[in-house]
């Protein structure tokens, strides 16, 4: 017995002793063994009076039927002489006298399973065959074939057939074999196929024998890692293989960057010769490596979804810039040298498609019915071929030819350009954003009523439903109430329906269609109420405890339109030509005039719209005001240019908004209204205006990174290590001047992340404020920690010499922090040294030098809050950038103005001074994160000075206690 089938007997056994299970086991072995007479057709082999050979055995019945058929051939083939080819479609079987039939005894069972007799007679019959397929690539034709073999077949069998079946035919004394990928083992050509239980998914390589000898080291560049790897490679390895060796010598395998890796080789000889050493194989259709992405070195990574019809194969062929390696190929198809470059790179790039397109039963609406599609495009499909493969994926209706792709700009991109080499020659910074795919635009002639000089030449998606290019040309004209209007044919003066599309009703290129209003309507007046896109914005009462906000919620009802011109007081208030009060329709009606730009006036509303208004509002109020309405008896042409004024301006207004401010940073809804306002409006009417705000979205988001791109003429001044380094460097062994330097680095870095919002409303001390204050609070967290390890520090060493060397540490960082005009840690360092706890210690105090107790009395005149620290405002007023401003003093300052100033007027009107005030503040603050400073960051110091280990207040001065105990009065 083997081990499986005892474990199997033992499994079904009753409940017992050992002793008698293994006797059990011991008297099935010895005593119980079936005598079995075996007979062999006729008509496989003749024996004595026309009778077939018959053979006796003895078997234990615990023994499997596929080990007992393999030793009854045997025996057979010994004594009778009989060809394998003839006993391997050979099966037992026995007769069943009651169904008067034959049973076949399957190979995966054991004999005792089918109750027969201890002496019993079985037949050698030939089985039916059952066949299956197998895919079987030769990578020098660059071709595969599908081959059926059944049951009988051996390895040798299916390599005949391929070498035969193959065009052109292979010569078999060349030595070829088949090699199975899934296992990575060459087949034995006298083995059965069966024997191998293949999978479904397998494929085998019939591959051309090479000398094992040939072997060499190549040199592999990484650039994602920037590395590169020396192997060793056999010639009769593949591709494949070698990325799998590559993927074992590279940090973190399993990471998502490795997943769409491949090897490309630029040869170090001429182009021509190496595309002539592979223009002998014909280049035929393969099937994609995806099929088996068992061989593949990365087939157990995850990715997005990859169609392999994205690219086909290219020829073998080395340009000027190489050729991609494939991973089922070997190595000695490419006739490598030690020369040549090798890159492990990407060569499938992951992106995101929008596709907007409206089927022809589309019900309406500016939505369309497709879902984002995510592809792998290959590094050498051209454009044209991506647009293909979108319209099969998607199904969409039309011809290939009649879509186009599209940045969000609008902006087609050419079809017969490589999709990579086209986005990377583009875009400065590399393209993240989605692309859009959607048909290409046909000219339409479009007009307005029966205004003569209306008629304009409209590009247009003649798949779109028609309520798109009615809403479209109610703003072009500036016609208010969308809903009284429709679209006419000029062809036969019918009305076309809004819900299918142009091309559904006929409606073909250069021909007329004219803006007319709806039956039984006269054409209404141009002054009307909301537009119905901004109906879906919602709207927020003001949050404000003033009990003037309730004579503003009503202006939320009037459309900035119906607001009127200028009519001081009533809503809006001047001094000195300056805007000091005014309703909120009339501050957005400002910021966005076609007559003036006040670029200060922008920015003053946007930093402190918050205090009056919620951001819901502002969108609301903007698209309101993007909507431009015709006054009445205003020309097309003026019109046309103060829509485009206005419209611009509007845009740019939400550009700033969403740069300056983080209402955006946490509200989705927000976002996503301010992406659909783009994405179905603006990019009808100023598609080269959408990218600037929709990156900065997207920025928020977290779809794109924007790059820095502040750089710096001048080198850093060199880092100043410690004159004789150890193995275990502690903060103070490094230079004063280079401890300043460490900490202004990651100050400054909290500092300039502060948004203006942030100080607006005194958030970092009101409690339902706080969450937009969050980089404040970050900052004054640190600030405060600072000033804890300041004493910490100092109170750690026990001796008194060492006491004063600390604090003559702390005020040469404070000298430097001066000369760096880091005002903010600055005060901090000094506030350590002046805590009650260090400040005590006079016997550390009297061992400083003379010079240095001289610096640090100069020093804490800048913390005296004396004149509300006037020395120290004169000194930050005088710092050139780089300065870190101490937040102290715009923080009291904003402080004053909010609680000193009403949001409102006594006749409801916001308080626009009050706006201008503040701004002041917070523009003399932002303008100081503008230079951030030239230093070089020092990892080890760095990373110690990012998190403090301090003693609490209570706890610093019990140990100054200790340190120095109080001295008896005498």
């Amino acid at each position: 017995f083997g081990a499986g089938e005892v474990l199997s007997l033992s499994s079904s056994f009753p409940k017992g002793g050992r002793h008698q299970l293994r006797n059990f086991h011991r008297h099935s072995m010895l005593s119980d063994l079936f005598v079995v007479t075996v007979s062999l057709p006729a008509e496989i082999c003749q024996g004595q009076k026309g009778r077939g050979a018959v053979l006796k055995f003895r078997f234990s019945p615990y023994t499997h039927i596929e080990f007992l058929r393999v030793a009854i051939l045997k025996q057979f083939r010994e004594r009778c002489d009989i060809p394998v080819q003839q006993l391997s479609k050979l099966h037992l079987c026995h007769y069943l006298e009651e169904e008067e039939g034959w049973e076949w005894l399957e190979e995966d069972q054991m004999l005792h399973l089918y109750q027969l007799p201890s002496e019993c007679k079985l037949e050698l019959k030939a089985l039916e065959p059952v066949y299956r397929d197998i895919r079987v690539v030769i990578p020098q034709l660059e071709c595969s074939l599908s081959v059926e073999y059944d049951q009988f077949s051996t390895v040798g069998d299916v390599l005949r057939q391929v070498l035969n079946t193959s065009d052109p035919p292979l010569d078999p004394s060349l030595g070829y074999s088949l090699y199975h990928v899934r296992l990575r083992t060459n087949l034995d050509v006298c083995d059965s196929m069966v024997h191998y239980q293949f999978l479904p998914n397998d494929v085998l390589e019939c591959r051309l024998s090479i000398k094992k000898q040939q072997s060499m080291i190549l040199s592999v560049k990484i650039p994602s890692i920037q590395s590169s790897r020396k192997v060793k490679v056999s010639l009769d390895e593949t591709v494949g293989e070698l990325m799998s060796t590559l993927l074992r010598r590279v940090p973190d395998p399993d990471d998502h960057r490795w997943a769409h890796m491949a090897l490309h080789l630029t040869p170090h000889t001429p182009a021509s010769s190496l595309s002539a050493s592979f223009s002998s194989a014909p280049h035929q259709p393969l099937l994609p490596s995806s099929s088996y992405s068992s061989s593949s070195a990365y087939s157990s990574m995850s990715g997005p979804p990859f169609s392999p019809l994205a690219t086909a194969p290219p020829p073998l062929t080395a340009g000027p810039r190489g050729v991609w390696m494939e991973d089922y190929k070997f190595l000695a198809a490419y006739k490598l040298k030690p020369s040549d470059t090798l890159e492990f790179k990407p060569k499938y790039r992951p992106m995101t498609f929008e596709v907007r397109v409206f089927p022809h039963d589309h019900s309406g609406g500016y939505e369309s019915p497709y879902a984002n599609s995510e592809l792998l495009v290959a590094q050498d499909a051209l454009i044209s071929e991506v647009v293909d493969l979108l319209c099969n994926s998607c199904s969409l209706e039309y011809d290939p030819r009649f879509y186009g792709l599209f940045l969000h700009d609008d902006t087609q991109l050419p079809g017969d350009v490589a999709m990579w080499d086209y986005l990377d020659s583009h875009m400065t910074t590399g393209y993240q954003d989605s692309l859009v795919v959607h048909m290409i635009y046909k000219p339409l002639q479009v007009s307005f009523q029966n205004e003569p000089d209306s008629a304009v030449v409209l590009l247009t998606d003649f798949s779109q439903p028609c309520q798109v290019l009615r809403d479209q040309l109610c703003r072009k004209y500036g016609v208010r109430r969308y809903d009284n209007y429709t679209l006419q044919y000029a062809g036969g003066g019918i009305k076309l329906n809004l819900q299918l599309s142009l091309h559904n009703q006929g409606v073909l290129e250069q021909e007329n269609v004219a803006l007319v209003p709806t039956d039984g309507e006269e054409s209404p007046h141009l002054l009307p109420s909301s537009p119905s896109l901004c109906s879906s914005t919602s709207i927020e009462s003001v949050h404000s405890n003033d009990s003037r906000v309730s004579m503003m919620l009503g202006e939320e009802n009037v459309n900035i339109w119906d607001e009127g011109p200028d009519n001081p007081p009533k809503n809006i208030r001047f001094l000195h030509s300056r805007v000091v009060g005014a309703t909120f329709n009339k501050l957005v009606e400002k910021i966005t005039s076609s007559t003036e730009h006040d670029m200060e006036f922008v920015k003053t509303f946007l930093l402190t719209y918050q205090s009056f208004a919620t951001p819901e509002r502002l969108l609301h109020k903007l698209i309101e005001r993007y909507n431009v309405v015709r006054p009445e008896g205003v020309s097309l042409r003026e019109f046309t240019q103060m829509r485009q004024t206005i419209q611009v301006r509007v845009i740019n207004a939400m550009k700033h908004w969403v740069e300056l401010s983080v209402d955006f940073k946490d509200d989705v809804l927000l976002q996503n209204n301010v992406l659909n306002f783009i994405d179905t409006v603006v990019i009808l009417d100023h598609p080269r205006f959408c990218k600037p705000l929709r990156n900065n979205i997207l920025a928020i988001k977290g779809v794109i990174q924007k790059k820095n791109l502040k750089t710096f003429r001048d080198p850093p001044p060199p880092v100043k290590f410690p004159a004789t380094p150890t193995h275990l460097l502690g903060v103070f062994d490094f230079d004063p001047e280079e401890i300043a330097r460490q900490l202004t680095i990651i100050d400054f870095a909290l500092f300039a992340k502060i948004k203006p919002c942030e100080l607006l409303n005194q958030a970092w001390q009101k409690k339902k404020y706080k969450h937009r204050a969050q980089n404040i609070l970050r900052l004054a967290d640190r600030l405060n920690n600072l000033t804890l390890w300041v004493a910490t520090t100092i109170l750690s060493q026990r001796d008194v010499q060492e006491r004063a060397k600390r604090i003559t540490d702390f005020v040469l960082i404070s000298e430097h922090l001066h000369h760096m005009h880091n005002f903010c840690t600055l005060l901090s360092v000094l506030n350590g040294l002046e805590n009650p706890a260090i400040t005590r210690l006079h016997k550390s105090f009297s061992k400083l030098d003379k010079h240095i107790s001289k610096k640090l009395e100069d020093l804490q005149k800048l913390a005296r809050p004396g004149d509300h620290f006037k020395i120290l405002r004169e000194d930050v007023k005088r710092a050139s950038n780089p300065c870190i401003p101490y937040l102290g003093l715009y923080m009291s300052d904003l402080t004053f103005l909010d609680n000193g100033n009403p949001n409102f007027h006594e006749d409801g009107l916001i308080n626009f001074s009050k706006c201008r005030l503040i701004y002041q503040q917070i523009r003399d603050l932002i303008l100081r994160q503008d230079k951030p400073y030239n230093f070089e960051e020092v990892p080890a110091l760095h990373e110690s000075l990012m998190k403090f280990n301090f003693l609490d207040a209570d706890v610093l001065y019990d140990v100054s206690l200790q340190r120095e105990p109080r001295e008896r009065k005498q």
